[in-house]
């Protein structure tokens, strides 16, 4: 053979344990996902994330995709009088410690004329699971059952399982892509409220609530839009939230009480929200939780 015909053979060598290198890495970068499924109601119901393998000692992340068929809609963590928010009931090798749904702000979506908490669009609610730092398996399965309740004209609970199969391994390659939207969608859940903001609720009556705020630097006017999402069930999510302004960054929001609300709750929580954003957050939303100072009663 001529050193030609050699230097021919050694550049296509090359290039084929180029490609094979190439597609080697493809396949240890795709994300796990689990079988999609559908119901009614939902266009998506499957678990992604976005390692190749389980590392001991680290963390997953996993992520819930539901996807709302046209006009439907599904729940937030505080659905409001109406819905169910989403369920993961985890079924975890052990050792593996599930973390709790990281949940996006919701919107405000119609229940045939009764208002409530939810999203309209496919929405990925985020869970940290760590890691054990000793991982007996080489195959590891991460299993779930899943509930929720998707409405339009008319509302569909559904019940499914989910599981998808990781190695395990000392090292694991990430996709970008799934990691980037990951990062996405935690840079955009809101924030806690920042240090040097104050709440005050109280029951000036027994059927309304009136949280009162303090936030330094607001510059707002009485048109601008503010709304609150509670996330339980002591706030009656189909009458509008009434505004006050005071001053110097003081205003009070008034809520009604559902009939089913809870009686003597400990806490008043959820998300505030400010169509024009919300200074030193770089948010349109921010995590509220405050401490209700009831009244003792005369047998108290």
């Amino acid at each position: 053979m001529s050193p030609t015909a050699i230097w021919g053979e050694l550049i296509c060598v090359k290039k084929l344990i180029t490609v094979l290198s190439l597609l080697l890495f493809l396949q240890i970068a795709q994300p796990a996902e689990s079988e999609n499924k559908t119901a009614t109601g939902l266009t998506r119901i499957q678990f992604v994330t976005d390692v190749s393998r389980v590392v001991p000692g680290e963390e997953i992340t996993v992520a819930l995709v539901l996807k709302p068929d046209n006009d439907f809609h599904i729940y937030w963590r505080g659905p409001g009088i109406v819905g169910v928010a989403p369920i993961i009931e985890w079924d975890l090798p052990e050792g593996f410690e599930p973390g709790a749904i990281e949940w996006p702000a919701p919107v405000k979506v119609d229940m045939v004329g009764i208002m409530a908490n939810g999203f309209k669009s496919e929405t990925w609610l985020l869970s940290t699971i760590r890691v054990p730092e000793k991982v007996v398996s080489e195959q590891i399965e991460i299993r779930a059952k899943i509930a929720w309740m998707a409405c339009a004209a008319t509302c569909h609970p559904g019940i499914e399982r989910l599981s998808l199969t990781l190695p395990a391994g000392e090292t694991a390659e990430k996709d970008e892509t799934i990691s980037k939207r990951f990062t996405k969608i935690r840079s955009q859940l809101p924030p806690p409220s920042p240090e040097g903001w104050s709440f005050s609720v109280s029951s000036p009556e027994a059927n309304t609530i009136e949280l009162d705020v303090v936030v330094p630097n607001l510059k707002w006017s009485d048109d601008t839009v503010i709304d609150f999402f509670c996330d339980d069930f002591q706030v009656d999510s189909s009458v509008a939230t009434a505004s006050k302004t005071v001053a110097d960054g003081k205003f009070t929001l008034t809520f009604t009480r559902p009939d089913f609300g809870p009686k003597k709750p400990k806490h008043f929580s959820g998300v505030l929200y400010s169509e024009t954003g919300w200074p030193d957050t770089k948010s349109k939303w921010v995590e509220v939780k405050t401490s209700w100072k009831h009244p003792k009663s005369k047998d108290e």
